[in-house]
């Protein structure tokens, strides 16, 4: 087996991974004027910097830096997003308990998200004022952003769940190797009509990241 280091998860053969994130840069050193400055005024500390936990004003929601493709894993598809959403979100010093929106027939996301929000951004933006918000198409703002607050890409998300939190399509329960098998992705940006949730179709195979929402 392979570790991805940039996530914390192991991906076997059977579950792929990749990050989305593409603003990671190594920074210059500085010159000895801008450590001087630096000195004299230094910057107030960061969250990473301090560790200091977020305080948002509701639960947050963000879409992952990495992705997964199902490859057959099945219910290790679901663990491995679980455990990848509460690496993230510890990463950016946010505490509590996180769950990846997927479904399978036996347990659509609806039965496993309890709490009653509300569901906002890092940046504090309302997303979901509450949970009959999060299962009708009554959504504020798109989920395009990282649990660190960075703007997230335009992919496509897994969810295979309908608006409503029912299981749509996923890939035969994220078991289904045929390379032409599809199963239900979000859009993140798209606020009509259930889209975040109930948007598109992708091949089973496919490297899609996912939502995660504090329950």
């Amino acid at each position: 087996m392979r570790a991805l280091v940039g996530a914390g998860i192991v991906c076997g053969a059977l579950l792929a991974c990749s990050s989305f994130d593409s603003n990671t840069s190594v920074p210059a050193p500085p010159s000895e004027d801008a450590a001087s400055d630096a000195a004299l005024e230094a910057a107030p500390p960061s969250d990473a910097a301090t560790n200091d936990v977020v305080v948002l004003p509701g639960k947050l929601v963000f879409v992952t830096k990495v992705g997964l493709a199902p490859n057959g894993a099945g219910a290790g598809f679901i663990a491995a997003a679980n455990t990848l959403c509460k690496e993230e979100a510890a990463k950016a010093q946010m505490t509590g308990t996180f769950v990846a929106w997927l479904s399978t027939t036996t347990e659509p996301v609806g039965l496993k998200i309890q709490s009653n929000g509300p569901w906002v951004l890092r940046t504090g933006d309302l997303v979901f004022a509450d949970r009959k918000a999060l299962f009708t198409a009554d959504i504020k703002k798109g989920i395009t952003m990282h649990a660190d607050g960075l703007g997230a890409s335009k992919a496509t998300v897994w969810t295979g769940t309908k608006l409503g939190g029912d299981t749509a399509a996923n890939c035969s329960d994220w078991t289904d190797t045929n390379p032409t098998a599809v199963g239900t992705a979000g859009v993140p940006d798209d606020l009509n009509d259930g889209h975040w949730t109930y948007g598109t179709s992708e091949l089973c195979g496919s490297l899609r990241p996912v939502y995660c929402f504090e329950d």
